[in-house]
């Protein structure tokens, strides 16, 4: 049996992309409360890639929504044993017709005690950015507790995010102002950029 991995998307965009994350996450609310259940990997095909045919590559075995995981304007999922890193690009390419800014955040965690983050732009619709971070308690070393371990994962995939982040608007230009603005917590001098 596949561990499981849990995705929460988060976009950073205009008043464009807010609207079509809305209607997406209610396509998908739609889809999953029909006879298939939640664990419809077609609603996610019909979704995002109505039209194409072929059985699209989604970057896991198998992906389906997980509305419960996420806040307002995110859409979550889950998937078998990695994030839906192709889903993901999919996502991103959408997306740029409406922002050509547009970035999409994964931020996620599996079962075999992974947790990371996922960024991704576009140059244009077939040519997609990313940096990911990730971290796991084999990064830690032994002798700490449940606690610790938290703890010690979250700032280190803290400090990870803010290199991959600096990466992301040193490489891409104009992305800075969309990103300070929800990234606030990373200490960026946001001042060098943009």
């Amino acid at each position: 049996m596949a561990n499981n991995c849990w995705s929460q998307f988060s976009f950073f965009g205009n008043k464009k992309v807010i609207d079509q994350i809305e209607k997406w996450d209610r396509e998908l609310t739609e889809f999953t409360s029909t006879a298939e259940g939640s664990e419809c990997q077609s609603a996610v095909v019909r979704v995002f890639y109505a039209g194409l045919g072929d059985e699209p590559d989604l970057g896991s075995k198998w992906v389906s929504p997980l509305p419960d995981i996420a806040d307002p304007g995110e859409i979550g999922f889950l998937s078998a044993w990695t994030p839906p890193r192709m889903l993901q690009d999919r996502v991103t390419a959408l997306l740029f017709s409406l922002d050509s800014k547009v970035v999409v955040k994964n931020h996620y965690h599996t079962e075999a005690g992974e947790f990371g983050i996922r960024y991704t732009t576009a140059y244009d619709p077939e040519n997609i950015y990313s940096q990911e971070a990730v971290v796991s308690e084999i990064d830690l070393g032994s002798g700490l507790s449940h606690e610790e371990i938290e703890g010690a994962l979250g700032a280190l995939l803290e400090e990870r995010e803010k290199e991959i982040v600096e990466y992301l608007i040193d490489d891409v230009s104009g992305r800075s102002k969309k990103l300070k603005k929800r990234l606030a917590y990373l200490e960026i001098d946001w001042s060098e950029y943009d």
